[in-house]
């Protein structure tokens, strides 16, 4: 009996003693902060360190290092998504199991010391079409490193301090995506389609490119603004010379000035609200002569053209204007 007793306490305290480190592992593959103006985040199941936010990913110090560091010895990727613009000193210093980075095409700085002795660095891609400014000694001490991956369209022969390029991104293109405000862009460029979804308001812009999809406006040929979406910037698409259609969804009640203005090829808009909206400059100097909306728009004019009513719902099973799901339109339930 005595035996019996001590066996069962001796398993409940080997299952106790189990409890913090099964916990630990659970909890470390969503392992989150912030840094400056961004969100990190650490999966350890895949070693991926992942950015997000608009803004800077600050500079450390080889004694004050970031909270990350905690899982230096973990980390084999490193994801900087659209929307950061600088990786500051130190952020990755002495990451000896990182072998892989993406870099967005908003970046436009890597500071001292960046990715300095991350001995088995040896992939790196660069969404930009041309090199960011490289501080001291970003890339020294990773002998593994040789080609950085650019798109077809980067500008120039290199990429900077010596690395070479190749220019081979072309597929995963496609994937591009980032944070505006309130929504989520995502451009495709094997069809030319930017899809911004979401719920809430774009991020203010202005003239001269702050939209981080601006890199791409020689390729965006269709503009789709998805349900949740409620307004659309100033200059959003201002001088976007490729954009040919655009197609807006009802939940959207409010256009800047300028936003499709100089869309020298826009000749084809449709938009699923029922109601007016009246910016109207919104299209200036866009070929734009037709906007097309629902058969019960209540007025004949959409930000001062001429409104045609043709969008006729299905008798059969009617379309929910304003509701489109990944670029597609769906029906109603």
């Amino acid at each position: 009996m005595k035996k019996r007793i001590l066996s069962m306490v001796i398993a409940i305290v080997m299952v106790i003693g189990l409890v913090p480190s099964f916990a630990f592992a659970a909890s470390a593959a969503t392992m989150t902060g912030t840094t400056g103006d961004c969100t990190w985040t650490f999966d350890d199941t895949t070693g991926t360190l992942t950015f997000s936010g608009t803004g800077a990913i600050p500079g450390y110090t080889l004694t004050a290092r970031p909270d990350w560091y905690a899982f230096e010895a973990q980390i084999k990727k490193v994801v900087i998504e659209s929307g950061i613009t600088k990786v500051g000193n130190n952020a990755f210093n002495g990451c000896s199991v990182l072998s892989e980075v993406i870099l967005p095409d908003t970046l436009t700085e890597i500071r001292n010391n960046v990715f300095y002795d991350c001995t088995n660095l040896s992939y790196v891609e660069y969404w930009g079409t041309t090199a960011p400014t490289l501080g001291m000694g970003v890339f020294n001490g990773c002998d593994n490193l040789l080609v950085v991956n650019v798109p077809t369209n980067y500008e120039g022969n290199a990429f900077t301090r010596g690395l070479n390029i190749s220019k081979t991104l072309v597929a995963s293109a496609a994937t591009m995506t980032g944070i505006t405000g309130d929504c989520t862009w995502t451009f495709d460029d094997t069809t030319g389609t930017l899809t911004i979804s979401g719920n809430g308001a774009m991020a203010a812009s202005y003239t001269g490119g702050s939209q981080p999809w601006y890199d791409h406006k020689d390729g965006i040929t269709t503009v789709i603004i998805e349900k949740g979406v409620t307004s659309i910037s100033e200059y959003a698409f201002y001088n976007f010379s490729a954009l040919e259609t655009v197609k807006i969804a009802g939940s959207v009640t409010s256009i800047g000035q300028n936003a499709f203005s100089q869309c020298t090829s826009l000749s084809s808009v449709e938009y699923y609200g029922t109601t007016e909206i009246s910016t109207d400059n919104a299209f200036v100097a866009a070929r734009l002569f037709v906007i097309n909306v629902p058969t019960t728009y209540e007025s004949d004019y959409f930000c001062g053209k001429i409104a045609s009513k043709t969008l006729v719902p299905d008798e059969a099973e009617p379309i929910a204007y304003d509701l489109w799901i990944g670029g597609e339109q769906v029906t109603s339930a």
